[in-house]
């Protein structure tokens, strides 16, 4: 079955490239993000999967579209009509993926790609934890792949973003396995990876700017505990920062 499935993959990805070469290097960009944030861990094996299934399909929807429309878009000169009709791709892209695959987590995954963290996504306006966790790291990713900023400026705009269109922990996710922007005595981690011991090499400060821990902080099981909880109440949107 994983034999088919490959295959059906790589014979999806061979049309979407011929129909639009940029959408398919795209696609490839994509993969390859989301092959290095599944190393980074956090992923069960199914997981695993769905998310490079996802990151291979997410855009057959296109296919749908005019090539006119195609144009604008790689242009950066999409009319609200042009957005419109590109508000249905998700959908459209979800339901061909589940033709393909035969499997109801990747279409689920395609169809909550556009949610955003804070709600104001489509189609179905799902936020938070309601948009599944795998949607949630494959829309980091899509963001980077398809940005028509340079490198930095995306880079920003996505750390910007966090807590708002994107998930802060897969935010630190897409840092911590895709970028190599620190100094080699620090490293990134996630909020689920704080353990006691680390020292911080970045003050974690709460949403109105209030100092939480400040630079230097060493982390006990208590200062860990505090960290998580404040998250569960106020997501930390921030990039956490240690030293090695």
């Amino acid at each position: 079955m994983e034999e088919n499935q490959d295959r059906t993959i790589r014979l999806c990805h061979a049309l979407l490239s011929a129909f639009d070469p940029l959408i398919g290097k795209q696609a490839e960009i994509t993969v390859d993000l989301a092959r290095k944030m599944v190393a980074g861990g956090g992923f069960s094996p199914c997981e695993e999967t769905w998310f490079l299934q996802s990151a291979w399909l997410y855009h057959l929807g296109v296919i749908h579209l005019e090539r006119e429309l195609l144009r604008h878009r790689s242009e950066g000169k999409m009319t609200d009509e042009d957005r419109d009709i590109f508000r249905l791709v998700p959908a459209w892209s979800a339901n061909l993926a589940r033709l393909a695959l035969g499997s109801g987590e990747v279409s689920s995954i395609i169809l909550a790609l556009r949610e955003r963290f804070d709600g104001g996504g489509y189609p179905n306006g799902l936020a938070g934890e309601a948009i599944p966790w795998v949607a949630r790291c494959l829309a980091v990713a899509v963001h980077f792949s398809e940005s028509l900023l340079e490198k930095e400026e995306v880079l920003e705009e996505i750390e910007r973003e966090s807590g708002k269109a994107f998930d802060p922990e897969a935010v630190r996710l897409f840092f911590k396995t895709t970028q190599d922007d620190l100094p080699p005595q620090i490293r990134e981690v996630l909020v689920s990876e704080l353990q006691p011991g680390m020292m911080l090499a970045k003050e974690i400060v709460t949403h109105n700017g209030l100092l939480l821990l400040p630079e230097g902080a060493i982390l006990d099981a208590s200062s860990v505990t505090k960290i998580n909880n404040y998250h569960l109440l106020n997501e930390i949107t921030q990039r956490l920062l240690i030293f090695r």
